[in-house]
């Protein structure tokens, strides 16, 4: 285990242990840092998109450039790259003083991405993509590691069209929604550790080229085929760019869990990657790409989402006899993700059990 692998398994206990119910948030942030891409998280206000970035922020150690901004309808490109320089004005040339801004940056994080006018596009995509930025007659390098945007709807319609090439740049896409209601009384009187410094720019530089060199196992290799070719059977076509960018975040989920080659069951992430349209392809990209990859992924994928259901329809309030009669469905379903292989499930039956007991702490106190 290389010291840049160490640090990111200290950093993902880190902002597991400062955010309620972002496991998979988190797991997206972290695959996309250690492949050198970018990660676009959409959903409602107040759901910690921008206090995930920010415990980034904090995790990182040394001189860090950082770029936060809020754009509306009317914000305009100097408001990301810069003000023009008068200096250079004088001199017949258009440039922007870069610094404190953008282009300059080593994290960013721009929330209401969706908001970006086509003449803020446009650079945008060069920055993302080349780590460029053409400032007047000059492209210039930029040392952004990672775009972290948030958005609180999917770009469709006429936003789509405005913002589909930057929408295709940010490789992940994540739904982020509220918590449960059993987990939100950690939200309000939880005390959440602070990430303390874990990271530096060198580690993170360390993880890219590490995960890079991780090679593919030929049931990797057969998995992710198969998953493009039932994507296909479904009218799913992801761009060839996409799917060639794609390979690089299985890498990288592969090199975040110690693994020394690619194998089918790294392969999960892309379930948020493999897909164009935000309204109608992300579950059945998902399902697709589960059971390919994982199989035993979903059955757990199935037991959470009947665990949360039991969880949020528990009325401790008003104990009837269908109370009792939900609290004993969700001890069938602790004892099912029990019995099921792998940490993930491991992982998901303690925190269903520790639910499960609270609440039937809560029904005895009624």
């Amino acid at each position: 285990m290389s010291q840049a692998h160490q640090k990111f398994v200290q950093l993902h206990k880190a902002l597991n242990a400062s955010l309620i119910e972002r496991d998979e948030e988190i797991a997206c942030l972290l695959v996309a840092l250690a492949a050198g891409e970018h990660l676009l998280l959409v959903g409602p206000p107040g759901t910690a998109k921008s206090a995930l970035c920010n415990s980034l922020l904090d995790s990182l150690s040394g001189e860090i450039a950082y770029f936060e901004r809020l754009l509306g309808k009317y914000s305009k490109p100097e408001e990301l790259f810069g003000p023009p320089s008068l200096k250079a004005l004088k001199d017949d040339r258009f440039e922007h003083k870069i610094e404190g801004f953008l282009p300059s940056a080593h994290l960013s994080f721009v929330d209401e991405i969706g908001k970006a006018s086509p003449a803020i596009i446009n650079s945008l995509l060069t920055i993302m993509n080349e780590r460029k930025f053409d400032n007047g007659p000059d492209r210039i390098d930029c040392p952004l590691r990672i775009l972290v945007a948030a958005s609180n709807e999917w770009p469709v319609g006429e936003g789509f069209e405005t913002c589909g090439a930057m929408f295709d740049r940010f490789l992940l896409r994540k739904a982020v929604s509220y918590v449960t209601p059993l987990s939100l009384k950690d939200v309000i009187f939880a005390e959440l550790s602070k990430v303390p410094e874990i990271l530096s720019l060198e580690d993170i530089d360390a993880a890219v080229a590490e995960s890079a060199s991780i090679p593919w196992s030929e049931s990797g290799k057969e998995a992710y085929l198969k998953i493009l070719d039932r994507l296909r059977s479904e009218g799913i076509r992801p761009s060839d760019r996409r799917c060639r960018k794609s390979a690089r975040l299985a890498r990288a989920a592969a090199w975040l869990r110690g693994a020394s080659e690619v194998l089918p069951e790294h392969l999960e992430v892309l379930q948020h990657a493999l897909w164009e349209d935000p309204v109608e392809h992300p579950q059945k990209v998902s399902e697709v790409v589960i059971e390919v990859s994982n199989p035993g992924a979903k059955k757990l994928a199935q037991l959470l989402v009947e665990a949360r259901e039991l969880v949020e329809s528990v009325n401790t309030r008003n104990v009837t006899g269908e109370t009792y009669g939900q609290l004993a469905k969700l001890t069938e379903v602790c004892n099912k993700l029990r019995d099921l292989p792998g940490d993930r499930a491991k992982e998901a039956h303690a925190k269903i059990l520790g639910q499960a007991k609270e609440l039937n702490q809560a029904v005895l106190r009624a």
